[in-house]
């Protein structure tokens, strides 16, 4: 398998320490979009954005 496996994961959690220090040191603007990043990924989810927005609309509606 090897590192190909771990790229989503890599891009993620560099994503999620890019933002937070951007959160941490750019004061208000930084908290708003540091908030904004945070609230997207627990409510949607980043790993959302490489799939089909029907496979979302099934799990939310039911109607698979």
């Amino acid at each position: 398998m090897g590192i190909s496996g771990d790229i989503p994961g890599v891009g993620k959690a560099s994503a999620d320490v890019a933002i937070g220090t951007i959160a941490f040191m750019d004061g208000p603007p930084g908290w708003i979009g540091g908030a904004s990043y945070f609230i997207f990924d627990t409510t949607v989810g980043i790993e959302s954005l490489s799939k089909p927005l029907t496979d979302a609309m099934c799990s939310t509606s039911g109607n698979c």
